[in-house]
């Protein structure tokens, strides 16, 4: 008895649910405008349903045509000129290392080369992004620190007096700079 009550207030609901929505739709004076509204949205998601599965199929099948382009290029032994070896170790340190232009890369043969100046903790990502170019066989490093924000090259005195650059050893400049808060930026008198 329990649910054959249960059955007939869940009835009851459902057909007091389906007469209200009728109601909303069919209303004389705004049962158009909703029912347009409605039909715009169905169509509207339609639509942006299309091109994201148009999108998803275009992404996979560039991604299947990258896929069997690199496999190929893996396979075959291609000849590369110094300058394409040039671009593509420029472009991949363009992914790993903040300040390229700082850099130079020359290649000879399977041979890189890495000049210039780099942050003290880029150096490593230098290297280990131009080793895995496709191609590079050997990567000489050239490369010298550029000193941080603050510090400054240690310039060390050798044996017999010459003045070198210490690339290991840096010293942070401690000096704390002046600055006169009641001038508030003009310098201060004198007298």
């Amino acid at each position: 008895m329990a649910t054959e009550r249960n059955d007939r207030a869940l009835t009851l609901l459902a057909g007091v649910g389906i007469g209200a929505a009728i109601m909303y739709f069919l209303d004389p004076d705004r049962g158009a405008r909703r029912r347009h509204l409605l039909a715009d949205q169905a169509a509207s998601r339609a639509r942006t349903g299309a091109r994201d599965m148009a999108e998803l199929a275009d992404d996979a099948r560039n991604h299947a045509r990258g896929a069997a382009a690199e496999l190929r290029g893996r396979l075959q032994d291609e000849e590369l000129s110094n300058d394409q070896l040039v671009a593509r170790v420029r472009a991949e340190l363009g992914r790993h290392v903040e300040r390229v232009r700082g850099i130079e890369v020359v290649a000879d043969g399977s041979t890189v080369t890495l000049r210039g100046k780099v942050d003290p903790n880029e150096m490593a990502e230098a290297m280990a992004a131009a080793r895995q170019v496709r191609g590079v066989e050997r990567v000489l490093s050239e490369l010298s620190l550029r000193p941080r924000e603050g510090e400054s090259v240690r310039l060390d005195c050798g044996p017999s007096g010459e003045r070198r650059c210490s690339e290991r050893s840096w010293c942070r400049t401690t000096a704390p700079r002046r600055v006169d808060t009641r001038s508030r930026g003009r310098s201060p008198r004198r007298g």
